[in-house]
């Protein structure tokens, strides 16, 4: 960028006091991926929860002409970020929000039908993968609406950062939607005085960080998965099985499809989720899909990132 926007100093030492400093490039750009998907997945929430009082929303920007590390949702080589990721899994039509700043619980139903006899499951728990609170919501939710649904209680035995897991069951008690949230104890504080005496307060400066360190404490995990590949005179389609056969959550897991000649990703290709965080013991099926213009035409590569 130009002026203010020309270095990535307010960046870095943002992303270093809430995550630590990193060691490597590879290190960096994942925390990237993480704080875009942290911020911008709320500013969606936030839009939804509070309709129709929140007539609009204004994202900059859709995608970036040269490498960046924050603003885009997907980059300049046609790669969803974590970003991109974080305001899908905001829009879901049928979703689980919770309210940062008010520990609150939302539903959102973006969908054309009510949506009777669902549920809503909430899990706790601590930076040890142990559950230390558990509790569900049932209910009705029209059409086009969002309404509160539970206030979180005061949770005993919260460690420095914990996680919370939302998963709404429809009537036939089938996953409809899951949404899982990375929380500090210490919160971000904005320094709104010293916002105002700025030249021009193109942003609101913070006097302290949330601390999300002990992330990098978490055990590594060793993912199994499976896939299969199908493909048409256009399309190529991916189905993948993946599972976490371990105590310890795998967080922030990252997806990629590589062409099996080139050995680089393949791009643009769309999943149905991806930097996803997959709790003790849970399997899950993602789908992945692109054009075989794209590729060399030949079943391709995966490789997960843990």
């Amino acid at each position: 960028g130009r002026n203010n926007f020309k270095t990535l100093d307010r960046y870095r030492i943002a992303l270093d006091a809430r995550y630590g400093k990193s060691s490597s490039v590879e290190e960096f750009a994942f925390k990237s991926q993480v704080i875009n998907y942290e911020l911008m997945r709320p500013m969606f929430e936030a839009f939804i929860a509070h309709k129709p009082k929140s007539t609009g929303l204004i994202q900059w920007m859709l995608n970036s002409a040269w490498p960046e590390m924050y603003w885009q949702l997907y980059d300049t080589y046609l790669q969803p970020n974590g970003a991109f990721y974080g305001v899908k899994k905001a829009c879901e039509p049928l979703h689980a929000i919770y309210r940062y700043g008010f520990d609150d619980i939302y539903i959102a139903n973006e969908d054309l039908s009510d949506a009777n006899n669902i549920a809503v499951k909430i899990k706790v728990y601590d930076i040890n993968s142990k559950v230390i609170f558990t509790d569900e919501w049932k209910g009705d939710v029209k059409t086009n609406i969002s309404k509160s649904i539970y206030k979180l209680p005061k949770i005993k035995n919260l460690t420095d950062v914990w996680f919370l897991d939302l998963r709404v069951y429809n009537k036939d008690n089938q996953e409809v939607d899951n949404n899982f949230y990375w929380l500090s104890l210490k919160k971000d504080v904005l320094d709104y005085e010293a916002a105002k005496k700025m030249a021009w307060a193109f942003h609101t400066p913070s006097s302290e960080y949330a601390d999300f360190t002990s992330l990098n404490k978490l055990s590594k995990v060793d993912l199994t998965y499976d896939y299969n590949f199908k493909k048409d005179d256009k399309e190529g389609s991916i189905t993948l099985s993946i599972k976490n056969p371990s105590n310890a959550i795998a967080f922030f897991v990252f997806l990629d499809v590589v062409d099996s000649g080139t050995k680089k990703p393949i791009l643009p290709i769309f999943w149905s989720d991806n930097y996803i965080s997959l709790l003790p013991g849970e399997e899950k099926t993602l789908k992945a899909n692109y054009n075989l213009e794209n590729s060399n035409g030949r079943k391709p590569e995966i490789i997960v990132k843990s």
